[in-house]
């Protein structure tokens, strides 16, 4: 049976990003002719980029090969495994020094990792493989079936010798870095001096080794063994000596982060000596086990700052000093837009003359991503990229800001297909402070104590409420009245807007199993849409920046709805569920919340409105965390507000330890515009 057929009725979800299916992307892929078309229609591979490889299948653009595996021993911990076409006919010839990915349909997804080649086909393609701790994809292979499939890639990567280099071909590895050397030994051996520096633990468990002995004895290489349990790990100086010997030569270095580095730091000043490292060290190497604590972290890692260190958010730097330092940024990761060398002399001179600057649309739109990217509160930063810039700073009047607000959330919300957004309004300046809204969030419900005691509404908004009904509004007195949106201007008395009826969508709860829980009259709107946080960037501090992604399930059912000062709604859930809300020892309070939750996915899936839920998106965040030291970054959080408030302990984000940095650019709370007022 093909693997790809085992996959159900088209419904995986090949984009995570956009929630994407096959099925949906198949039936996109009809309209257009090309990959970058089906991204722009669709969304999926423009996110993240990691199922970008996979949507010329659904072209029709067949990239990826179905082969049969076989496996054999290859020492201890190791096995072979041979790649023969599923189909018959011919596997592309590989390169000695490429690597393919292989991938197996475990558990109803596609599950894999890289490997090197050590056999380059066209009749087959052979891999050592490492049997990892805890590595669900190494074990697989060691345990499959013979003659199980797998679908492979294309041969990639371009770290390969050329067999007409004059020079010797030295390689130094360690471990199942080996298979670099092998691959080497197997095509170049006879045609390069080749020589190969082999540090190993024990030569029961060092792959290939007998192979290469074997070679060596011919006189077609050299082999030089180092067995750290005898002669402990080569020091730098032994590096330095070894390999300035064997001058003028091509250094190929594998083996773990901290071996590559000190090896390539003693070739650093060798005279003759060109040297490069491929690390068999891959951040999803044990792709689709169970997690540890901290095993996406790479070993030894230390940020680095390419642009000049980050400015913490709580430091004291001139306009001038965060304006260049930001550039410095944004040149460096956007790869210099060519505004050209001049644009940093371009901002001094106009910070000397006005005291404030006027970034580029593109400019903004890159401080705004990167202050959802440094944002340590937030656990859905892996979607950073997709953040849409609505540049607003020509918004002036109240009512245009309003309009503009409106149009905010009609994007956003996009069908219930929800886009992450920010409208940046214009920042304070010298001359005028900058606009503000009274919302803590676009869409968010009233609420009011009356005479009686009777809570209405969301307790947490009793006196914004308040503020808003003296300027005139009036509450229908229900338990979910969305606010009017407040907008004031410096100099102006505040203006309210009532929201159109195209910008209040909302979603009533109901549950798959209980019919009575739709009967309770809950809902929620759709668009988290935070409107009352300062967006301070490049030394600009731009006070109405509303911002929306897409809601946690656990944001509605185990906060808003649950919170003892919010709606307290688990003591009359848990009673409907005929719970004896007396004993804490019954549970209820687990029960009912676990019953709330169901209902809101249940409810916001039924409406096709995007949601994700608090396990999913603990194991998004760990791939967020691996893209940022992969970019040499420390991927900062505030583990209180990473942890879900439901079934904490549950998240993989649980037992995992976060250094708490707020960096520039920086979303950062500010006091509301409207407090303290009598």
């Amino acid at each position: 049976e093909a693997a790809a057929e085992r996959v159900s009725a088209g419904s995986e979800v090949l984009c995570a990003c956009t929630n994407a299916t096959v099925t949906c992307l198949r039936l996109a892929a009809k309209e257009v002719d090309t990959v970058d078309e089906l991204i722009q229609r669709t969304g999926a591979g423009g996110v993240c980029g990691g199922c970008r490889s996979r949507l010329p299948l659904m072209l029709g653009e067949e990239e990826s090969i179905l082969c049969r595996m076989e496996t054999e021993p290859l020492c201890s911990g190791a096995v072979i495994a041979r790649l023969h076409p599923a189909a018959g006919g011919e596997l592309p010839t590989a390169i000695p020094g490429q690597h393919i990915r292989v991938e197996a349909l475990l558990d109803k997804r596609w599950v894999g990792r890289p490997y090197t080649l050590t056999a380059f086909g066209p009749e087959r393609y052979e891999l050592g493989v490492k049997i990892e701790e805890g590595g669900l994809f190494s074990n697989w292979i060691h345990g499959a079936p013979q003659g199980s499939l797998v679908r492979v890639s294309h041969p990639q990567g371009d770290l390969c010798p050329q067999q007409t280099d004059s020079r010797a071909l030295v390689y130094v590895v360690a471990g199942i870095g080996v298979t670099t050397a092998v691959a080497a030994a197997r095509s170049v051996s006879g045609s390069r001096r080749l020589s190969i520096h082999y540090v190993y633990r024990e030569s029961e468990s060092a792959p290939y080794l007998e192979e290469l002995r074997r070679v060596a004895a011919n006189g077609t290489m050299e082999l030089r063994e180092i067995q750290t349990t005898q002669s402990g790990r080569p020091r730098p100086e032994h590096w330095r000596e070894a390999i300035s010997s064997q001058a003028p030569c091509e250094v190929i270095v594998c083996g773990p982060k901290e071996f590559n580095t000190q090896v390539l730091a003693a070739c650093e000043k060798l005279e003759g000596v060109t040297a490069t490292a491929e690390s068999f060290y891959h951040p999803d190497r044990g792709e689709g086990a169970i997690p540890k604590p901290g095993s996406w972290r790479i070993p030894g890692f230390k940020p680095s700052w390419p642009a000049g260190e980050p400015i913490p958010v709580r430091s004291k730097v001139s306009v001038a000093e965060e304006a260049q330092q930001f550039l410095a940024q944004y040149f460096y990761e956007t790869k210099g837009e060519s505004e050209g060398s001049n644009r940093p002399a371009e901002v001094r001179d106009e910070i000397e003359a006005t005291g404030t600057w006027t970034p580029t649309a593109h400019e903004l739109g890159f401080a705004a991503q990167i202050a959802w990217r440094n944002a340590e509160r937030c656990v859905g930063r892996l979607y950073w990229r997709g953040l849409h810039l609505r540049d607003c700073r020509h918004i002036t009047g109240a009512q245009e800001i309003a309009e503009a607000l409106f149009d905010h959330l009609r994007f956003a919300f996009n069908g219930g297909d929800l886009r992450p957004a920010i409208s940046v309004f214009a920042p304070d300046s010298p001359a005028r402070p900058s606009a503000r809204i009274w919302n803590p969030q676009l869409l968010r419900y009233a609420g009011m104590r009356l005479r009686t005691g009777k809570q209405i509404g969301d307790p947490a908004h009793n006196e914004l409420t308040k503020q808003i009904m003296k300027l005139g509004w009036e509450p229908a007195g229900t338990d979910f009245d969305l606010l009017p949106l407040v907008i004031e201007l410096p100099g102006e008395d505040p203006r309210f807007f009532e929201l159109p009826n195209d910008c209040r969508h909302e979603t009533r709860l109901a549950h798959p199993h209980h019919a009575w829980f739709a009967e309770l009259g809950l809902r929620w709107h759709c668009v988290p849409a935070v409107s009352d946080m300062l967006f301070d960037a490049g030394g600009l501090l731009h006070r109405l920046a509303p911002f929306n992604g897409w809601y946690l399930d656990c944001e509605i059912a185990a906060r808003n709805f649950t919170d003892s000062n919010r709606y307290n709604l688990l003591p009359l859930i848990a009673e409907a569920m005929g719970l004896d809300i007396s004993d804490d020892r019954s549970l209820w309070r687990d029960k009912a919340m676990v019953l709330i939750n169901e209902a809101v996915l249940h409810s916001y899936d039924r409406d096709g409105v995007k949601m994700s839920d608090h396990h999913t998106i603990g194991h998004e965040f760990l791939e967020f965390c691996r893209n940022e030291q992969k970019a040499g970054r420390e991927p900062y959080g505030k583990w209180m507000w990473l942890v879900p408030p439901a079934a904490s302990s549950a998240s993989v984000l649980y037992q995992e330890p976060f250094r708490d940095v707020a960096i520039k650019p920086a979303f950062r709370s500010q006091k509301p515009v409207w407090s303290g007022r009598l």
